[in-house]
């Protein structure tokens, strides 16, 4: 973790979530691609665990289900 913003966007079309890393000068490149069983609809991040790390909930479009990753 660089303390940098980075930016996550979801595919509803793909069921895949993309981590665009911000290099601190404005740059954003790919950095992970995420596949996920559900079609994911909206992202949050969040320390869901409490451990200090930023971890990933999406909402999942036709399941109505939720799936959280946790950052280890």
């Amino acid at each position: 973790m660089d303390g940098d913003q980075d930016v996550l966007i979801t595919s509803s079309g793909t069921g895949e979530a993309f981590v665009l890393n911000n290099d601190g000068a404005g740059t954003l490149s790919l950095g992970s691609v995420i596949v996920f069983p559900e079609v994911p609809w909206a992202a949050a991040i969040g320390d869901f665990d409490l451990d200090g790390d930023p971890d990933l909930a999406t909402a999942n479009d036709a399941e109505a289900s939720v799936t959280v990753l946790i950052n280890r």
